[in-house]
């Protein structure tokens, strides 16, 4: 089985309420002179001061039991139009799980006359480009292709780029501009004109700031701008699929929220915040991992949350101190792995701190695939980083919470998912 984009990161370069002001007119001051009631009841005091009288009514007789369940009632009211508000403010888009937990893709078209292309959406990169007709070396058999010379408001940019990947990938495009579907944009974006691997994917579309590119405005910043969505946030529910090689290669993956979060998903609603450690991917402090009643300290290295990346990549001392707990080894190919006999445990066995509280795997989460014909080891979802200066939170962890990206924030937002069990 290939293992999909295992360090797919960028090397070259994330309740209307009214106004009082509004609402109410600035009471005049000069109707009314001293003890005299001037508009809305007030009263001017000898000082000049203005004071409105409070007005009892000694009729009244309290009911506490039927006040507090008013007040619960309009407070179900107000909490159920603001649930629905946010969700009509929303942008959902659907998730397909490829190849059994390798990459998570959505489909988007762009431009008019154009077929929908399969996106990689990658918070680990900036940069959205598809491939195209200009391509000398791309495989159109296996892709859906932008053709320039069919949509109507396909705008061609002067400039020229390219963007290299952790995994060796390396893609040259030309710029243009087309509207996306995804809020009805006008966004810039490259036409593949060379690359040098044949992915499963038509297109990536960068989700990480806009640091990461090469200065054209990302698809967040071009939705915030244009109005169609009202911050500049994303969340995103990655659902595992069936344990290879078991069901389709392809299978449903979740859905991704712009503009704010999914809170159905996420259990209380609760959403645990972890400011960023720097504006260019979504780099955090995770301050250490736990497993067999040992605590690992992490915070040594920044942490990337990347969906683009298939698996958690660590430090290879790191991994085999996880990989002794499971009874696993590293092969002589360099993979981690465990013995397939332990990977059906519902036991939590590996535990991330994070914003204040351990997000876990299990011994059946920490699978990835087989390793031997035989069926006696299996691949791990968590594998070495190669000596990099950082951690990866790829889709092998994210498919366990639900994950949010706050632009506005300058955050990054994890909670627990309802449908994930814990």
């Amino acid at each position: 089985m290939k293992l999909a984009r295992s360090l797919f990161i960028i090397i070259t370069s994330l309740a209307v309420e009214q106004s009082l002001a509004s609402a109410v007119q600035e009471p005049s001051t000069s109707t009314a002179t001293s003890g005299e009631t001037g508009p809305f009841g007030f009263v001017k005091r000898g000082d000049g001061i203005l004071e409105l009288p409070i007005i009892i009514n000694k009729n009244y007789t309290a009911n506490i039991t039927q006040d507090l369940s008013h007040a619960l009632q309009r407070r179900q009211t107000y909490e159920q139009k603001r649930e629905s508000l946010e969700k009509r403010s929303l942008l959902p888009l659907t998730i397909v799980n490829h190849l059994w937990n390798s990459m998570f893709l959505s489909k988007f078209t762009m431009g008019q006359n154009e077929p929908q292309f399969n996106g990689l959406f990658d918070t680990g990169s900036a940069t959205l480009w598809i491939q195209s007709t200009l391509c000398s070396n791309c495989v159109a058999a296996n892709h859906n292709i932008y053709n320039p010379q069919k949509s109507s408001s396909y705008r061609r940019v002067s400039q020229t780029a390219s963007t290299s990947y952790g995994d060796g990938t390396n893609v040259n495009y030309q710029y243009a501009t087309d509207v996306i579907n995804i809020g009805r944009v006008t966004q810039k974006f490259g036409l593949v004109t060379s690359i040098n691997q044949n992915p499963d994917f038509d297109s990536i579309v960068g989700l990480g700031f806009k640091s990461l590119g090469h200065g054209e405005n990302t698809l967040i910043d071009n939705l915030r701008a244009s109005g169609a969505i009202s911050a500049s946030k994303f969340g995103v529910q990655l659902v595992t699929s069936s344990v290879y090689p078991n069901g389709a290669a392809d299978q449903p993956g979740g859905k991704w929220s712009f503009g704010g979060y999914d809170l159905s998903v996420v259990k209380n609603k609760k959403m645990y915040t972890v400011p960023l450690t720097a504006e260019t991917w979504w780099q955090i402090n995770v301050p250490s991992f736990s497993i067999a009643s040992k605590t690992i300290k992490m915070n040594s290295k920044p942490t990337i949350v990347d969906t683009g990346t298939t698996l958690i990549l660590l430090d290879n001392s790191q991994c085999q101190v996880i990989y002794a707990a499971l009874g696993g080894k590293m092969q002589g190919s360099g993979a981690w792995t465990y013995p397939c006999k332990n990977t059906n445990g519902p036991l939590r066995i590996l535990k991330f701190f994070i914003g204040g509280q351990y997000f876990s795997l299990s011994q059946s989460q920490m699978f990835f695939s087989p390793f031997s014909n035989d069926g006696k080891w299996c691949t791990g979802t968590v594998q070495s980083n190669g000596g990099a200066n950082y951690y990866i939170l790829g889709a092998a962890f994210l498919k366990t919470v639900y994950a949010g990206f706050n632009q506005d924030g300058k955050s990054f937002e994890i909670g627990y998912r309802t449908d994930v069990a814990v």
